[in-house]
């Protein structure tokens, strides 16, 4: 015969509240597109400005790089992004975009696109980590 303690119970139900609220939200990173607009689209068109891009290629390249982050997102497990620490999420990010396929498509250097490509990615994991920041 096992027997529970009040003390036991609690503890067993804490966990389970502490667990249950993660398993069962849709992680962040679904749509991942989305979540670039509004304040945080302009700032990154500002930062992509400040590597040198004109503010009609900056647009150009993050409405493309919108659709490329969809890409990259679809292809990875959410739950394991989002348990990873950023710099993690970084790593995974990146390599996944088509740096060559984009540079073309905006008709932009590589090495712009690159630039462009981290400052997305970056502010898109401590924009997830810390939403309310």
């Amino acid at each position: 015969m096992t027997t529970t303690t009040h003390r036991g119970s609690q503890r067993a139900a804490a966990s389970k509240r502490a667990i249950a609220p993660g398993l069962l939200t849709a992680p962040p990173w679904q749509g991942g597109g989305k979540l670039v607009t509004g304040a945080f689209a302009d700032d990154l068109t500002v930062q992509f400005q400040s590597i040198g891009l004109r503010h009609r290629d900056a647009i150009r390249l993050l409405d493309a790089a919108r659709s490329a982050l969809d890409t990259v997102l679809t292809s990875l497990d959410h739950h394991a992004l989002a348990a990873a620490p950023v710099a993690e999420q970084v790593s995974m990010l990146l390599p996944r975009f088509d740096v060559e396929g984009l540079a073309r498509a905006c008709r932009l250097g590589k090495a712009e696109v690159q630039s462009a490509l981290a400052l997305l990615v970056l502010g898109l994991v401590t924009q997830v980590a810390h939403p309310y920041h």
